[in-house]
């Protein structure tokens, strides 16, 4: 049972919520002024859990539930601003935002990753995968991202074929790609952007590679 909190970066807000995991209790999500302790709104509660993002200048919160649709909610008044599709008939939608605070990245089921603007919460460009999304990272400077896909045809335990695709927004082009033909277990980007390290392979025989993002080729 997991309790975990996320700041607005101007510390005015707080957002407390928890996950039951598999079967739990229903969960909750509660919005605090974090500057005199008084929460804003009743709980929001749902099954399995929630997780909420605060959008930096755009002063609104993402609602990601584990299960349903997603909600982006302007602060303090709590109107909807916008929704977010739900993964699948079980799973709420994953979300990222991007570290300037501009943008809401989410996908679904299908592969399909969509952009929304966090001040509007208008649908921006999307771009429908030929493979599962695993996850999305988004570069320090906001302006690329790394998505993760995962082929259908990888699905066995000794063998995965990844691949590494870098966007640039807000226009979700590609420009560039690497494979990893192994079972990734964790990327990472360099605070400077320059480079992505993978880690990947089984327990046993786990491999580490840098990848260069201006090139998206492997380092020596």
């Amino acid at each position: 049972y997991d309790f975990a909190c996320n700041a607005s970066a101007d510390g005015q807000w707080l957002a407390t919520f928890d996950s039951a995991g598999e079967n739990g209790p229903k969960c909750s999500l509660q919005i605090w002024n974090a500057k005199t302790g008084q929460p804003l709104g009743k709980p929001y509660v749902g099954v399995n859990g929630f997780v909420g993002y605060f959008a930096p200048r755009a002063n609104r919160i993402v609602l990601s539930p584990a299960r349903g649709e997603g909600e982006i909610r302007d602060l303090p008044s709590l109107k909807v601003a916008g929704r977010l599709t739900g993964f699948d008939d079980l799973s709420g939608p994953p979300v990222v935002l991007s570290p300037d605070g501009k943008w809401i990245l989410s996908w679904d089921s299908t592969g399909t990753l969509n952009l929304l603007e966090a001040k509007t919460g208008k649908m921006g460009a999307s771009i429908k995968g030929t493979a599962d999304i695993s996850a999305v990272f988004v570069a320090p400077d906001s302006a690329a991202i790394y998505v993760l896909y995962d082929s259908p045809d990888g699905s066995a335990e000794q063998y995965s074929d990844n691949q590494i695709t870098r966007l640039t927004l807000p226009d979700m082009k590609i420009t560039g790609s690497i494979r990893a033909l192994e079972i990734t277990q964790d990327i990472s980007i360099s605070p400077d952007g320059n480079r992505l390290l993978l880690r990947f392979g089984t327990p046993d025989a786990e491999q580490i590679m840098l990848v260069d993002t201006a090139t998206m080729k492997s380092l020596p």
